[in-house]
């Protein structure tokens, strides 16, 4: 699995070959932001993006080169890298960056009911 820190973009670069997927995974939390962008040279390379249950994590995680949202559940992601029909061997660089769970402080105690007794 990939070691991706918070707030750090980790960048993948590689050949693809469009007879086969390649697959990178990661461990990543419930309610984390996940924004992934790739890109190849030629043009043809996309993405799936696929949650701990093997779906794909909203319909805009499928085919695509550029996907950000907030994760629904904890475990291993998998981001799938295949082809569009007709498209030739490329090379590809994937930008992975997590961002932190937002910090929600409680509210504050009650001091008293305000009539000072």
């Amino acid at each position: 699995a990939l070691n991706v820190e918070v707030d750090k973009p980790l960048v993948k670069e590689g050949a693809h070959n469009t007879a086969k997927t390649k697959v990178l995974s990661m461990n990543l939390l419930v309610g984390q932001q996940l924004k992934a962008t790739l890109t190849s040279n030629p043009a043809g390379a996309t993405m799936n993006i696929l949650a701990p249950n093997q779906a794909n994590v909203d319909v805009y995680a499928k085919n695509t080169v550029n996907w950000q949202g907030h994760l629904p559940l904890s475990g291993e992601y998998r981001i799938e890298i295949g082809s569009l029909p007709g498209t030739v061997n490329s090379s590809y660089k994937l930008e992975v960056t997590t961002i932190a769970l937002p910090v929600v402080s409680p509210p504050p105690a009650p001091v008293g009911d305000g009539s000072g007794r």
